[in-house]
This record gives C-alpha cells, sequence and structure tokens, in this order.
C-alpha cells in the first residue's frame, strides 16, 4: 500500500518503512544510509503524526492507516 494517498509524502513514507525495518536506528546511520540529510525533521513529523513512537520504532501498518485515516478535528 501507498502511503502518500493518506497524506505522507514519499521520504517520509520512505523513512517510516526503514524504522519498521529498523526499529530503534540510530538517527545518523539511517540519514546516511536513507540519503535523508534533514531526517531529524522527518521524524519529528513522524512522530508527530503518531506512526512513529519516542523510541524511534513504528508503529503496525495497520495502525498507520488508522492514524492516518483518523479524523483531525475537534470532536
Amino acid at each position: 500500500m501507498n502511503l502518500a494517498s493518506l497524506g505522507l509524502t514519499a521520504e517520509q513514507e520512505r523513512v517510516y518503512r526503514y524504522f519498521l525495518r529498523v526499529p530503534h536506528a540510530d538517527l545518523g546511520a539511517a540519514a546516511e544510509e536513507l540519503g535523508v540529510h534533514h531526517l531529524s525533521a522527518v521524524v519529528d513529523r513522524l512522530k508527530t503524526l503518531g506512526v512513529i513512537d519516542v523510541s524511534l520504532a513504528a508503529v503496525s501498518p495497520a495502525k498507520a492507516v488508522d492514524l492516518l485515516i483518523a479524523p483531525t478535528w475537534p470532536t
């Protein structure tokens, strides 16, 4: 499934998938491997969305989809 249809950029999706494969990876190593020099900003956004936790582990794809399609307006 392509997460771009749920609002992630291609770069955010690459980073999410990386941390899905390599949970708790070192940010420096991940930035080098992915070629993303502003990785901390991308990770911060993914944390805000809830698809990566504070320990740098990605939530399951099913949970990520649920989080990304959840309404964002106040109830």
